[in-house]
């Protein structure tokens, strides 16, 4: 019989394949963690790593939401920085 009897494939997998998939599941999320602190949002959002279908949706609205640290940032520049981009006046390059 191919396959069958108790427990089917997921009995013959090796213990470490367990370990290692914890383990990279692990990094993913803490590697998602420090983007998100530094983005200033909130940090539970990782946990959407666990779900690959929802991770995605989520790395799509990642990029398209308004990050509350950049507009903190923005907040407190002394210039407006858009305007500066355009402003073909302003030489960027150092002599």
């Amino acid at each position: 019989m191919m396959g069958g009897g108790y427990g089917g494939w997921f009995v013959t997998l090796p213990w470490w394949s367990a370990v290692l998939t914890v383990l990279v599941a692990a990094l993913l999320i803490w590697l998602n963690v420090q983007v998100l602190r530094k983005a200033g949002l909130s940090p539970w959002w990782s946990l959407l790593v666990l779900f690959p279908f929802f991770y995605l949706i989520g790395l799509w609205a990642f990029a398209f939401v308004r990050w509350p640290r950049v507009d903190a940032l923005m907040a407190d520049a002394p210039f407006d920085i858009e305007q500066r981009r355009r402003s073909p006046s302003v030489d960027r390059r150092r002599p």
